[in-house]
Parts: structure tokens; sequence; C-alpha cells
């Protein structure tokens, strides 16, 4: 099989995901402020990284989103619903409070230029790379 820098990246990743889900089904550690929430995606794009991590029931304004030496960091708070005094809740399922995810990024990025986007509970994350690392198409000369 040939290695090229995207395969090596997609196996750790694998490895990350088998690894988390180990420990995840001995701990049975499923709350809002276990390693399962947010749940994301990663995606590697020639000219960026992008991050898509479902929040659902995250405002904006309980969101924070800081990238720093290659490590992107996703925290924030899921408030639980706010009932009136007459209503019984019967089963809860959907875990409240506060959450923290940390991810490393295995590229350099542009910081300046990353952006965000939190649409119907789905947060995108654009990380840009840095021209150092994008991939250039080369011309064959005759």
């Amino acid at each position: 099989m040939f290695w090229t820098l995207s395969n090596t990246f997609e196996e750790m990743d694998t490895l990350r995901r088998e690894m988390e889900e180990l420990f995840n089904r001995s701990q049975r550690v499923f709350t809002a402020s276990g390693r399962n929430f947010p749940l994301i995606n990663i995606y590697n794009h020639p000219e960026e990284v992008r991050v898509v991590a479902e929040l659902p029931g995250v405002q904006k304004e309980d969101l924070d989103i800081s990238y720093t030496k290659g490590v992107l960091k996703l925290s924030g708070q899921r408030k639980a619903a706010e009932l009136s005094e007459k209503s019984v809740q019967i089963r809860s399922e959907r875990k409240t409070g506060n959450f923290e995810k940390t991810v490393k990024i295995p590229f350099e990025i542009d910081a300046d230029k990353i952006h965000a986007e939190l649409k119907n509970g789905v947060l995108q994350i654009g990380l840009p790379k840095a021209e150092t690392v994008r991939t250039r198409q080369i011309q064959i000369q005759a």
C-alpha cells in the first residue's frame, strides 16, 4: 500500500476513535461532559481542514472555540429546558451541563482566517491551511 499523509492521518484517526470507543464502553460515560459530546467529523480539503460538530440545544452565546498551537478546543454549556412548575419530567436521555473537547490538527493553520458558523445545531469550523502546507499542482516541462 502506498502511504500518504492523508492515509497516515486517517489511520491515526481510526486508531484514536477505536481507543475512545474502548474506554467509553468500559466506563459508560455518555454525558454532555463526557468525551462523546460533541460528536465531530473532520475533513481534509486541499485549502482547509473542516470540523463539523453536532451541538443540538447549544446556543451561540454558550459556546467557546479556540485554536492554540495546533489544538482546536470546543467548550461550552448545554442548558436544561425550562419547564413550568406543573410539568413533570418522565424521561431524561439528553444530558445537560458543561462540555469540552480538544482536537489536534496535524497541519499548519492560518489562525487569522479561521471561521465558524452555527446553524440548526450544527457547528462548522473552517481552518484554512497555511500556504506552506497547501497541495500544489506541479506543471511538467517538456
